[in-house]
This record gives C-alpha cells, structure tokens and sequence, in this order.
C-alpha cells in the first residue's frame, strides 16, 4: 500500500461519536488527498494555441461567417442555407490555402541557400 494506516484508529474512533464526525471526515479526505499526492502528484501543464501566423484577419473573419453559416444550416437546412454555407466554406478553404501559400514563399524567398552562404 503506498500510504500508511496510521490514522485508521482516529477514523474509526470518530465514526462511534456523533460531535467527531466532522474530524473523521477531514481525516479520511486527508488520507484520500495523501494517497493521491503520491499515486498521481499534481504538475503544472501549460496548454499552448496552435502557432499559425498565416491565419490573418481576412481568413478569421471568413471561418467565422462560414461557422455562423453551418449553425445556421443546423437549425434550418433550407436549401439557400445549405448554398450559402458551401459557398462561404469554400471561400475560407481557398483564402487559407492561399494565405498559407504566400507565408511560405514569403519566408522561402527570403532565406539563404546553403551553396549560397
């Protein structure tokens, strides 16, 4: 066992008295919390965002319309909703592939061969 039961007889004492039943519940979360510290101790994790520097306003403000369009298309899929979301999913499909087009031959333009050094 990866804790000790060296607070057992305390438990066990104050579940036979009503006044000691709060005592006997911080002594079992204690154990509880003790038993944890060791089986899986807590760590700090850091979540970072996805690091996308080709994602500009104009491609933000088209994924938002095309997701307002889907919600939209959710609660009354008529067929001008459904027209109307496959076209704003296509234009925000063409300006990221194209945004993601030109950083890269932005940031390939500008580097150094080796041959070149």
């Amino acid at each position: 066992m990866c804790f000790s039961l060296s607070r057992y007889p305390e438990l066990v004492d104050s579940s036979s008295d009503p006044a000691g039943l709060d005592s006997g519940v911080a002594c079992l979360t204690d154990a509880i919390s003790e038993a944890l510290d060791v089986i899986a101790p807590m760590r700090v994790v850091t979540v970072k965002p996805k690091y996308r520097p080709w994602c500009n306003g104009e491609v933000r403000t088209l994924m938002k319309r095309r997701d307002s369009a889907y919600r939209r298309v959710r609660r009354s899929p008529t067929p001008a909703n459904v027209i109307s979301y496959r076209r704003l999913r296509s234009c925000a499909r063409y300006a990221l592939e194209r945004a993601k087009f030109t950083y890269f031959r932005s940031s390939v333009e500008g580097a150094v061969g080796p041959r070149e050094s």
